[in-house]
Formats: structure tokens, C-alpha cells, sequence
């Protein structure tokens, strides 16, 4: 069982340095990419060590710590942040509100004030700082190391880990936290490698800046670093070409200043303590909750004026605070997707573009995929310099040396081609590694699992266990438990979607099912405390 966050894969061709060994008792690798400074590289005999300083990352050393542990994380890039580190596309941003986007720890909240409601990149970046600085973080963390392999040995009950580096380290324990949505996924498009302008996916903009004045650029993908990208340059480019698979159902963020006076006294009331304590509680960890009754139980009146307030709040409210059954009932999803439809479609002066960015068929149940978070983004279509290629309508054929070739033979020419095409979920930079034991096993850590798995380590410390590993009737209970859960929602009406790897089709040819538990996060809180209240139930233990 794992709960993700998100890691930047980042590519890296690493120095070559004579392989030494080192000895650990605890190997959290969270990101498929690393490497190690040369001057780090002789024998240590550390204790447990966290890879990739994200937000995973880093609290899960503070936890450790917190057991008496000498800790180390080895990092894939040059800072601490993980993929606010590594992702520097203008707009990029949260989609979270910032008092919930931050460390349950009050000896960090209370001396930090944000700035905007849903905090940009910049100030995630600076809020990361500042809890390196409050809780000394970075003396024990390595930047720039690269894990390729991870082996267990049986008769020792460790794990043989290698690095790109040639460093070798043997490990206790080994902890995936490899996030979520960390390994970028490259569409298998004929002849991309021949375009002589700039192409890089999405998270890999150029970490120095680009200056795109004057530039003819071209985005394809419309999820939501599309969306960021696309609204945040569109004003700056010469001509914007996006190109669009499935429209995003995209609601407004109605962005804002977190007021430093209201943030005062919030902290004075004593409300972030319960705050933090709440957000388990929901079904999607935010402070709002769907609505106690079905949609169908609801008056025309109730429905229209909740719908209308969720609308002006924003962000994800009339996503997870709408009626449970818009999941499961497709005909109350019809009903909120035309309230999203229009919502839209009065914002688009262009009545040529209606269909194409707010179809009058649904081109999926609204909900199964993630909705981005915008903030004029459709607005930017009216826009003389930008032009919308539909690719259902259009495929893409080929990349040219300058630019692309749809069917019909038209070719969009452009200097710069950015790759907003999403990620390979969940698994991707898991299996990137060459991982050797009996069984994969791996679990993926956002910082409130990461007490239970501090909590699983001090139990296995404390019997002197030096094994922990999942049964194979446990790992397809837990799968049976996921499956049934999404049988009863309306994924399987999405033809791509990362929540279920169907968005790999064309350059995968794993199963396509549920990846992510849809049960809700008090549910999952449930199902590991049952676990480990029972002797950890469901692991086998030596």
C-alpha cells in the first residue's frame, strides 16, 4: 500500500568514479535519479538514509530523526524541494491552498507567513528554505547521485544498492519514494529527435529561464502544467500553436493574497493545529468534504445555489466538495458537467472554439480526471496570437526539423516545442530502477504516511527484525479492495487517464487498471493503522 507525492525524473550522465562501498541501516530511495559528489565518495557507516529531499523527503528525515536516528538522504538534484527544485515552467504553481500545503510542525508554521493563497513555485522554493534553515536539514543530505539497482541478499538481509557514481552502499531497509508523478512521459512521436529548435518536457524547462520574446512556440498537452504554461506565456510569445487531445475540464483557482494580519491571528485562535487535525478526517485530505446528501436528494434550488458558491470559491471545491454521486450516478455527472460547460463556454468569445474546448458531449465523466486549475486560461484561445489543433481531428504524423506535421498535410512551424504530456504514474520511476528480490514490494511516502512508517521502523527496531516485506495474499487483498472500490465510480468511462496508466497506451503495454485507492483518505488512514495494530497484519516479518 502506498500514498504518493510528487519527484522530478531528471536525466543525468554522471562522472566516472571508482566504486567504493558504504553500509547503511535504512535506504529511502525517493527519486529514480541520483548521484553523489565526488567528495562524498568513501566508506561511511551511516544509519538510516532518505533519498531525495522533496516534501516526502524531508519529513521523513525530521521523523527519523526524531527516533534517535542518524539520518542522510541522498538528493537527484542540486537543492532541496524536489519537484518544486526541478520544475521552473513559468506558472508553475500548487493546486492546494497554502494552509494546508505545508508541515504539520509548529515550531515551522508559526514563524512562516505565505504570500498568495495558492503559493507559486518561487515562494514553494522559499518556503523550503526556510525549513531547511529552522530544522537544519541539509547537513545531512547529498545532492546529485543517481541510484541504478538495488538487489537484496538473502542470507544477510540486506539490500546491494549501486549508483551511477560507482558508489556501492548495503542497506537494511528500502523505502520507494519515488512519487507519483515523477518520471515524464515522452510521446512516441515519429521523428522527434530531428527538430533542430528547443524541445524539453515540461518539467525539464531550462532551469536558467527562457526569454520566448518573439518566438514562435508550441505546447503540446493540456493537462496542468499545460494549463500553467500555456496562460503564463501566451502574452509573451509571437505565436502560441497548442495542441490538444482532450480538453481539460479545467476550474477557476480565483486566486488571491493569503492576508499576513488574517494569517496572525489565525495562528493566535489556534486553528492550524486544528486544521492539520482535520484534513485526515475528509475524503480527499482538504478542509471542505462532500456534501452529506446525494444530488438526487437535493432541491433544483440547493443544487444551483451550492453549485454557484463552489464556483466562486474555486479551486477544487466543485470537485471534492460537490455531491458524492456525480462519481458513481452518470447522469448527475451530465448535470455538472453542463454547469461546467456553461461556466466556460460564457467566457469563450469565439464560438468556433465552444466544441472544441467545451464540447456539448462530455469527452469523459467530469472527475475522473484530475481538473487543472486556471486563471484565464481559456480566455488566452480568443487571443490573435494563439491557434487550438485539435490532434483528434488532426493526429500529429511527424515531427519536422522545424516544426510538426499533422494529417491533411499541414505543418505548424515553430523555434521551441514544449512537451506538456504528463507523467508514467505511480510506478514509472520504480521500474526505471533494476530492483532484484523474490517480489517487487515498494512503498511511496507523503509526509503523514510517513509516520506510520516511522512507527513500522521503531517496531521493527524494537524485535529486532531486520525484514519487512508484504505477503502475496495481502498485496492482492489490498489490490481486490482497490479495484472494487473504483468498480463502483465511473473511471473506466476515461479512455486516458494517469490514475489508471490508460494515458501509456501507446508506449506501454502494462495492464491498464486502477492505480490509485479512491476510498478516501480516512479509509486508507483505516486500513494501515489496522495493520499495524495487529502486528502489522499482512507483512511478513524476520
Amino acid at each position: 500500500m502506498f500514498y504518493s507525492t510528487r519527484y522530478t525524473y531528471v536525466y543525468y550522465n554522471p562522472p566516472k568514479y571508482p566504486a567504493r562501498r558504504s553500509s547503511f541501516d535504512l535506504f529511502l530511495l525517493a527519486s529514480s535519479t541520483l548521484r553523489i559528489p565526488k567528495s562524498t565518495l568513501h566508506t561511511h557507516k551511516f544509519p538510516p538514509i532518505s533519498i531525495s529531499a522533496g516534501f516526502a523527503g524531508l519529513y521523513q528525515l525530521y521523523r527519523l530523526r526524531a527516533l534517535g536516528l542518524s539520518v542522510k538522504i541522498f538528493e537527484a538534484a542540486s537543492g532541496i524541494g524536489g519537484t518544486w527544485h526541478i520544475n521552473r515552467y513559468p506558472g508553475v504553481r500548487t493546486d492546494c491552498e497554502a494552509v494546508i500545503y505545508q508541515y504539520d510542525l509548529e515550531e515551522v508554521w508559526k514563524d512562516w507567513t505565505w504570500k498568495d493563497k495558492y503559493p507559486s513555485g518561487e515562494e514553494i522554493q522559499a518556503y523550503f528554505r526556510y525549513v531547511d534553515h529552522k530544522l537544519d536539514l541539509k547537513r545531512d543530505i547529498y545532492f546529485n547521485t543517481r541510484v541504478t539497482g538495488a538487489k537484496w541478499d538473502e542470507p544477510s538481509h540486506l539490500w546491494n544498492v549501486s549508483t551511477a557514481s560507482g558508489l556501492f552502499v548495503r542497506a537494511r531497509f528500502l523505502i520507494l519514494c519515488t512519487g507519483s508523478l515523477s518520471k515524464p512521459l515522452i510521446p512516441n512521436i515519429k521523428d522527434l529527435s530531428t527538430f533542430e529548435g528547443r524541445c524539453f518536457h515540461s518539467s525539464h524547462w531550462p532551469q536558467e529561464g527562457l526569454d520566448l520574446t518573439g518566438k514562435h512556440v508550441a505546447v503540446i498537452g493540456t493537462g496542468s502544467s499545460g494549463i500553467q504554461v500555456i496562460e503564463n506565456i501566451a502574452s509573451q510569445v509571437r505565436h502560441l500553436t497548442v495542441f490538444q487531445r482532450t480538453p481539460n475540464l479545467a476550474l477557476p483557482i480565483n486566486q488571491s493574497r493569503f492576508d499576513e494580519k488574517e494569517q496572525v491571528k489565525m495562528k493566535e485562535m489556534d486553528l492550524y493545529n486544528h486544521i492539520f487535525r482535520r484534513l485526515p478526517q475528509t475524503f480527499a485530505g482538504f478542509l471542505y468534504e462532500f456534501q452529506p446528501i446525494p444530488f438526487t436528494s437535493a432541491t433544483t434550488e440547493a443544487q444551483r445555489l451550492l453549485w454557484e458558491s463552489q464556483w466562486k470559491a474555486g479551486g477544487f471545491h466543485f470537485w471534492l466538495g460537490n455531491y458524492p454521486d456525480i462519481f458513481s450516478d452518470e447522469t448527475v455527472n451530465r448535470e455538472a458537467y453542463a454547469f461546467w460547460r456553461s461556466k466556460v463556454r460564457a467566457r469563450i468569445r469565439n464560438p468556433a472554439l465552444h466544441e472544441k474546448l467545451a464540447p456539448i458531449i462530455p469527452p469523459h465523466p467530469f472527475g475522473i480526471k484530475q481538473p487543472g486549475l486556471e486563471q484565464g486560461y481559456f480566455e488566452v484561445f480568443d487571443r490573435e496570437n494563439v491557434s487550438l489543433v485539435d490532434v483528434k481531428e488532426t493526429p500529429i504524423e511527424q515531427v519536422t526539423p522545424n516544426g510538426l506535421a499533422v494529417r491533411g498535410g499541414t505543418i505548424h512551424t515553430f523555434d521551441i516545442l514544449v512537451l506538456a504530456t504528463g507523467f508514467d504514474s505511480f510506478t514509472g520511476a520504480i521500474i526505471d530502477i533494476d530492483i532484484r528480490l523474490q517480489r517487487p514490494n515498494s512503498t511511496s511516502v507523503i509526509p503523514r504516511q510517513s509516520d506510520w512508517i516511522t512507527d513500522c521502523l521503531k517496531f521493527l527496531q524494537d524485535n529486532d527484525y531486520t525484514r519487512i516485506e508484504t505477503k502475496r495474499d495481502a498485496e492482492e487483498a489490498w489490490r481486490y479492495l482497490i479495484l472494487e472500490i473504483a468498480s463502483k465510480r465511473l473511471w473506466h468511462k476515461c479512455e486516458s487517464s494517469w490514475y489508471t496508466g490508460s494515458n501509456l497506451a501507446s508506449t506501454n503495454t502494462r495492464p491498464v487498471e486502477m492505480l490509485a485507492f479512491s476510498g478516501g483518505l480516512p479509509l486508507y488512514l483505516e486500513k494501515c493503522a489496522e495493520a499495524a495494530d495487529n502486528g502489522y497484519q499482512g507483512f511478513e516479518l524476520s
